[in-house]
């Protein structure tokens, strides 16, 4: 774990740490966090952000589960999970942080990678859920905190 984390690149990480566990977020803490994934997503997402604040941080407080967050995704995005599936596992991540990990590309391929599994076409949303599991396994057996894991994995999936 210590050799591919210390391959990651941090950007703003501190900034992201301290607003993913903010009780309140404003609209500029949504920007921040999005800015963090991606500056297209902050680009985009904007004015949609400014109607839903207090939805989000209604929702943060009550770390709800798949059903009612998938809904809530859609109102960004109306075809999720078929299009947008980083940007909805990113939101999902915001309201619920620990029980959703951030997932990309880098620890996408990383989860193929320690699992052994083929890596298909279009797998996105299901291999997140398989990848919800293996990271909670990884997090237990290395005694690591969800950053430090996701550090790890994102280094190795794109430098491994």
């Amino acid at each position: 774990m210590a050799k591919w984390r210390k391959e990651y690149y941090e950007h703003d990480d501190l900034e992201y740490s301290n607003l993913i566990r903010k009780d309140e977020l404003t609209v500029d803490d949504l920007e921040k966090l999005l800015s963090w994934k991606s500056y297209r997503f902050r680009k985009t997402m904007r004015n949609k952000l400014e109607n839903k604040t207090k939805e989000i941080n209604d929702l943060r407080k009550k770390r709800p589960q798949e059903p009612i967050l998938d809904d809530f995704v859609r109102k960004f995005y109306p075809d999720y999970p078929d299009g947008a599936p980083i940007f909805g596992t990113f939101i999902k991540h915001i309201l619920n942080p620990d029980e959703f990990p951030v997932y990309d590309q880098f620890v996408h391929k990383a989860y193929h990678r320690l699992s052994g599994t083929q890596i298909e076409k279009d797998c996105l949303m299901d291999c997140y859920e398989k990848y919800r599991s293996f990271f909670k396994e990884q997090k237990a057996k290395l005694g690591c905190t969800d950053k430090q894991l996701d550090e790890t994995l994102w280094a190795y999936g794109r430098y491994g």
